[in-house]
């Protein structure tokens, strides 16, 4: 081991995993390609199994092992785990890099939501409910008309800023489903009493 990654390398007990050298944990080269991290995580998975060996430094060898393994197997993880422990340069190159993957999986993650969304919809306007005089109301399902997330603390869009300076900044974004706005009256079902009762 060189000067260099012993330098590197923190004990676990004293600096913890992410302080530690992967590479070394798992017994590969910075340069591994993922099939090589895959063949040395199962072959020290084996060996350091909780069910073979029964020391709790064996047990935490696996999960150090796991760990490992889970930031170093996935590019974004992995390529910020490289630049923020000198085995690659800060370059434009790889922070451009960095950012793209995150851009793509928070476009993903925003993608999903608004499918999740869709779908509970769309399963939630078929349910009918029927009220003790008989009458069948249809919607009556619970329905998500706007979802907000986010920082409620801090400005986005100018038109909800009072410049007099009287009203507490707000920031946040909404998935409207195009359902219902905020001027819109209430469904009709709610109108009649039958769900408000």
């Amino acid at each position: 081991m060189t000067e260099e990654t012993s330098q590197r390398t923190a004990r676990l007990s004293s600096g913890g995993l992410m302080e530690a050298d992967l590479y070394e944990i798992l017994g590969v080269k910075p340069d591994a390609k993922p099939i090589e991290l895959k063949r040395m995580f199962r072959t020290k998975q084996r060996e350091a199994h909780p069910d073979r060996k029964k020391t709790t430094s064996d047990r935490n060898a696996a999960i150090d092992l796991n760990r490992a393994y889970q930031i170093l197997s996935n590019p974004i993880t992995r390529l910020e785990y490289d630049i923020e422990h000198g085995f690659k340069e800060k370059t434009e190159e790889n922070l451009r890099k960095l950012y793209d993957y995150k851009r793509k999986k928070a476009q993903t993650e925003r993608e999903n939501m608004i499918n999740t969304a869709i779908q509970s919809r769309e399963r939630e306007s078929k349910v009918t409910a029927t009220m003790p005089d008989g009458t069948v109301l249809a919607n009556a399902g619970l329905i998500i008309a706007k979802a907000t997330y986010g920082i409620m603390s801090l400005p986005l869009r100018l038109g909800e800023v009072d410049h007099g300076g009287s009203t507490p900044y707000k920031r946040h974004q909404s998935v409207d489903m195009g359902i219902v706005s905020d001027h819109d009256p209430p469904p009709p079902s709610l109108t009649n009493g039958g769900a408000n009762r």
